[in-house]
This record gives structure tokens, sequence and C-alpha cells, in this order.
């Protein structure tokens, strides 16, 4: 299956990244929900955080940023090497909630293979009909691989982005937008 999905870099640098680690990710689309794979090389790794919500960002973290078109607020998945999950809801960083979702929904997986850091997420679409009250062809969204306290500070995003943007990368017209089997600038092939 994963053969099938486009793969989408996560390689835009951020103003004051120290490190750049090759990451990429890719997306499976379904009629259930979507899967996606995110990849790094990061070294070495940060895994401290066991607390869910906790402060994810410090350790090496690989992010999921995804919003059904037309809404507002975004639902931030935030994931270490430990597998321990951030999920937040908000129109930005500040001020977000916490949606009380069992981490065992989204199914988190993390491997270490060659060299990388592997981490697979499912959020099926009962999670925006629960949020949103709906779910839609057509999503919003941004992949980061960050972290703050890691021996080199590493911030790398897939949608390009400028001030006007949010962390989801879609304020601007058209940025991160696909329908159906694409998922949200985001590459994805249908199940």
């Amino acid at each position: 299956e994963w053969e099938k999905a486009q793969v989408a870099e996560i390689n835009n640098v951020a103003p004051g990244s120290e490190s750049v680690p090759n990451a990429n990710a890719r997306l499976l689309y379904s009629e259930n929900g979507i899967t996606v794979k995110l990849e790094t090389d990061e070294k070495p790794l940060l895994g401290r955080e066991e607390r869910r919500n906790g402060d994810i960002y410090l350790d090496s973290c690989l992010e999921f940023f995804v919003r059904p078109e037309g809404e507002v607020e975004y639902l931030n998945f935030e994931m270490n090497p430990l597998g321990t999950l951030h999920l937040g809801l908000g129109k930005d960083r500040y001020g977000r909630t916490f949606p009380e979702i069992p981490d065992e929904v989204f199914d988190i997986k993390c491997t270490f293979e060659d060299d990388k850091w592997q981490l697979k997420l499912y959020v099926p679409f009962t999670v925006f009909d629960e949020i949103y009250g709906k779910h839609t062809d057509i999503f919003e969204g941004n992949l980061y691989n960050c972290g703050e306290e890691t021996e080199k500070l590493a911030h790398v995003y897939e949608s390009d982005c400028d001030e006007t943007c949010d962390d989801c990368g879609a304020q601007r017209e058209g940025a991160g937008q696909q329908q159906g089997a694409e998922a949200d600038g985001l590459p994805a092939a249908q199940l």
C-alpha cells in the first residue's frame, strides 16, 4: 500500500534551525480515515516525555496538522520516539484545547530501522465527525519534524509558510488543499 503513496518531503527549514534532518511523509486515504507515515533520520533522537499532552515539542517530534476544508481550528498531532501523543485543537498554537480521545483510536506505532525513525498514525473520520460534526473530501494540513531541546535544534516542515499562515499551513489561497485521495497538500494514495 505505502508504495502507492507519493512522498511529501518535509524540507522547508525554519529560521534558527541548527539541524536539517531528512524527513518525509506518506498518506493513505480510505473510506474510513487517513493513515500517516512519517519518517526521519534525525540523530540523536531524544524521547523523554511520557505524559499525554506533555511537552512533546521539546523531544524529537514528528507532527501532523489537519483540518477539514472550511474549518478554522485544526487538530495537531505531536508524537515523540516513545510514541507519546500530544493532541491539541485550536486556530493557532495558543489557547488550544485537548480532545479526550483515547490514544488507542489512533493506533500509533513507532519503529526504528535502517537508521530511521518511522511513525504511523491513523486518524479515523469518526474523529473529525466527533470534533467538527463532519468530515469532508478536502483537508488542509502540514507536517513537521522538530525538537526544541534536541542536541541541535531542528524545525522543518512540509508546506511552505510565511507570517500569514498558521501551523496548519493553509491560510493562503490554495495552500495545502487536496481532494479525495489527496489529503491536503500531502500526496496520498487511495486504499
